[in-house]
């Protein structure tokens, strides 16, 4: 199993048409693409019995909208088509569409200039299909339809969205402040690399695959320069685990402890390396005196005063920065553990991500910024060229952390990380991934491999937990919580 690719709008509409020259019926892939969106609406508990209103533009969004439509009306379902161009301007397959529409009695409406979306006679309880524009679209908005997404946005319908919201660019993401707000979007044979730029992850909702029947081969390209992370894939990636292995196969992490008042996350990063997979987790203190938080009772503690070298240690992984300011202090200690323990691998989060800092990170070291932190070691916004440039030049993997997160390295496509939940954006969630990633290294995983497997477990365990305890009420710890559901959920989803 592998991760499916992301690609931009170009590159898809280059593909589309070296299909149709293979034979690929272009009316065929639009009855495809609507026959699934139909599927897709009439069984999901939500949307079976709804009305549904198509927004209707003159592309061949529109014109998947109306066959869409034109199934739900076989169904017996209640459809109206919302028209923002005349039907002569619509393109040749959806003016095909539009005809086989009116033929099966679907009910249209012309969307007039002086005319509100909210002043149209439309049903108390709906459901809106978005086919107002599509990966193509380029900046800036026109007036109306501008206004009438924002009276779609406004209003208390759900929203699906084809192929894009409408208002997202595919190859740039959001550039304006107006688009679409998906429950969900039907990705269309592959996703589009805009769907996860700028903001544009906040109108997306649920991604759902819809294929058209563009050919595989199409689709298996491994040099495509972004690939989405998948279940399937990310329960190809876990250790293998040997009958008669011992906790030092299990792998033996050492986690630099935090500043005083910021041992938390020690704690936390250590119970998320435990919980994931590690077999002894060692902590290495700088202060002789025992601080108030409590470590878990499975961790051994080594006490390094910093005037002398660190201790001698059997981890193979070591993880540093976590609960420890941006500060010449903290830039000594990371050099002298890198001194050190050469052939450790590294993970350096929080106080370690500091920019040009008086040492040069040991081949492979992970680092884990969100953006607030990558901006400050990245010393610009981290855009993807800009951490694409920086793993290159520095020989290290970086995760970028966000919704979704990007994972950069320097041989290998960037993978975005697409789990997760808004309730992870709580005090601790950080340390509980660098502990998952930790854990992963430490059982001999290639850098890339572990921190993905490790991206995807965090993500999962975060939806897993939010569902559990809302978003409103989850903690860093029910993440952790919620690490054994989503290691089962993953590698059931292998077995099936």
């Amino acid at each position: 199993m592998t991760s499916q690719i992301i690609i931009t709008a170009s590159e898809m509409q280059r593909l589309e048409q070296q299909a149709f020259q293979e034979g690929l019926s272009p009316s065929i892939a639009m009855e495809n693409v609507g026959k699934a969106i139909a599927h897709n609406l009439l069984t999901c508990n939500k949307t079976a019995f709804l009305p549904v209103l198509l927004l209707v533009g003159r592309g061949n969004n529109g014109g998947d909208a109306l066959v869409a439509g034109c199934h739900l009306l076989n169904a017996g379902g209640d459809v109206i088509a919302l028209l923002t161009t005349p039907p002569t301007e619509l393109s040749p397959l959806a003016q095909n569409a539009y005809h086989r529409f009116l033929s099966l009695q679907g009910v249209v409406l012309q969307m007039q200039p002086d005319v509100s979306f909210s002043s149209l006679s439309l049903p108390q309880k709906a459901i809106v299909l978005d086919g107002l524009l599509g990966t193509g679209f380029t900046p800036p908005l026109a007036p109306s339809i501008e206004a009438l997404i924002k009276e779609v946005n406004a209003s208390h319908f759900p929203v699906y969205a084809i192929d894009i919201p409408s208002g997202i660019s595919g190859d740039l993401g959001l550039k304006n402040t107006t688009a679409i707000n998906a429950q969900a979007t039907f990705s269309l044979g592959a996703p589009k690399i805009g769907l996860f730029l700028q903001k544009s992850w906040e109108h997306v909702g649920s991604l759902i695959h819809v294929d058209f029947g563009l050919p595989p081969k199409y689709l298996k390209k491994q040099d495509a320069p972004f690939h989405l992370a998948t279940l399937s894939h990310a329960a190809t990636l876990f250790p293998p685990i040997l009958r008669t292995r011992h906790k030092y196969q299990s792998g033996s992490v050492l986690i630099l402890e935090g500043a005083p008042g910021m041992t938390g996350a020690t704690s936390l990063a250590s119970l998320a390396a435990l919980r994931s997979g590690a077999g002894i987790v060692d902590i290495l203190r700088t202060t002789e005196t025992p601080l108030s938080k409590t470590f878990p009772l499975e961790t051994r503690e080594l006490f390094w005063n910093t005037k002398t070298p660190p201790p001698t240690n059997k981890a193979t992984t070591c993880l540093l920065g976590l609960g420890r300011s941006n500060s010449e202090e903290t830039a000594e200690l990371v050099a002298q553990l890198f001194s050190a323990y050469p052939f450790q691998r590294f993970i350096a989060d929080g106080g370690a991500l500091q920019p040009n800092p008086p040492y040069s990170w040991p081949k492979g070291t992970i680092l884990t910024p969100h953006h607030g932190e990558a901006k400050l070691l990245l010393q610009t916004y981290p855009s993807p060229e800009v951490c694409q440039n920086f793993v290159n030049t520095t020989n290290t993997i970086l995760l970028l952390k966000g919704a979704p997160s990007f994972l950069f390295s320097p041989s290998q496509p960037t993978y975005i990380i697409p789990f997760g939940s808004p309730g992870m954006a709580t005090a601790g969630s950080g340390d509980v991934l660098a502990g998952i990633i930790a854990a992963q290294l430490a059982q001999n995983l290639p850098p890339i491999n572990a921190t993905l497997l490790a991206s995807v477990l965090h993500g999962l365990s975060g939806e897993i937990a939010a569902g559990i305890n809302t978003i409103q009420g989850m903690i860093a710890t029910d993440i952790i919580n919620s690490l054994s559901t989503a290691i089962k959920k993953i590698t059931n989803k292998w077995f099936d």
